[in-house]
């Protein structure tokens, strides 16, 4: 008797430790977040990071991101007197100079993004956005000087890593789509970390890639151009998105509401309907520069574009008749939440 009782209770301290260890595989193996955050590029970054429980080192992810977002800002950074950026903007001679890879490779995308938004995004712009208070320094050129020193045009490749300005006093800033360049960059990084899930958000700009988790897809909204809501809300695994707009960034100058997008190619302020464009595309960078060339476009002459461009997803919201709030799609609504 004493033994049939002492298998008994051995087979149930089986089961309890079985129930146990699966418990415990369970609970180890189950997706945790992680998340960092901090001021970067006179703005926000925040990232989470969905991954199995201890698989990460959270202190070396989060020195190693920003260290990449440093690193960013070393070349690119218009407000820092040692990036390389600024040197080759300072740098006054027709004559070619050499400058530092990645800074060349960010000039070769300009040319493609430069032709394909017909001049509507333009790396240039730094003068006049010093002239109106939107850049470090204000440059007080007249708009005559001005049309002799923006545009792309006033930029040379002459051999990889040359780049000649064909006149002296031109200049470049890539901050319409350094923040989309640097969630790309992030996101990665994070892919080769062994995670099943992340979110990037720098300034707006977003990027997604795996899941959330168990399967969720990530969740972003969209704030509306006119109040502090959300608009819309999108399903956005392993995509992009990036807003521009006038609303939030603005000056008040001469009793006048200027805002920090200014028109590459009429060297003015932007004057038509268009409130905010949102771009969904596999590169952040991408989405980021289409968002602000097309928003310089004005309604009209974005949807000519759109509808050459069919592959572009895109959402205009736009006034019409100058008080009613407008939108188009194109290709964008299938990201929408189905409520």
């Amino acid at each position: 008797m004493f033994q049939i009782l002492k298998q008994i209770l051995s087979y149930r301290y089986v089961y309890t430790i079985c129930f146990v260890a699966l418990g415990l595989y369970l609970w180890v193996n189950a997706p945790q977040q992680y998340i960092f955050e901090g001021p970067i590029y006179g703005t926000y970054y925040k990232v989470i990071v969905v991954a199995k429980k201890f698989s990460l080192n959270k202190a070396n992810i989060q020195q190693a991101i920003q260290s990449k977002l440093n690193d960013i800002d070393a070349i690119f950074s218009t407000y820092s007197e040692t990036s390389k950026l600024s040197q080759f903007n300072h740098f006054k001679s027709t004559q070619p100079i050499v400058v530092d890879p990645l800074l060349f490779d960010m000039i070769l995308k300009s040319q493609v993004y430069f032709k394909a938004m017909n001049g509507a995004w333009d790396p240039s712009i730094l003068p006049l956005s010093q002239r109106h208070q939107f850049q470090h320094g204000i440059d007080s050129n007249s708009v005559s000087d001005l049309a002799a020193i923006v545009g792309f045009n006033k930029f040379k490749i002459v051999l990889p890593n040359l780049v000649q300005k064909l006149t002296p006093d031109a200049r470049l800033d890539f901050s319409s789509f350094i923040k989309g360049y640097a969630v790309d960059e992030l996101i990665e990084y994070l892919q080769q970390q062994g995670i099943t899930g992340a979110y990037v958000d720098i300034g707006g700009e977003i990027r997604t890639t795996g899941w959330k988790s168990k399967k969720r897809p990530w969740l972003i909204g969209i704030q509306s151009p006119t109040n502090d809501d959300a608009m819309d809300v999108l399903e956005l695994n392993n995509m992009a998105i990036a807003t521009s707009g006038n609303y939030l960034n603005y000056q008040m100058i001469d009793g006048q509401r200027v805002g920090h997008i200014l028109d590459p190619r009429t060297l003015a302020p932007i004057t038509h309907q268009m409130l905010s464009v949102s771009i969904i595309s596999p590169k952040c960078i991408d989405a980021d520069a289409f968002a602000t060339g097309l928003f310089v476009m004005g309604p009209a002459e974005a949807e000519a574009w759109f509808s050459i461009n069919k592959d572009v997803m895109g959402m205009m919201v736009y006034l019409e008749n100058n008080d009613a709030i407008a939108r188009y799609f194109n290709g964008f609504e299938a990201y929408l939440k189905k409520h």
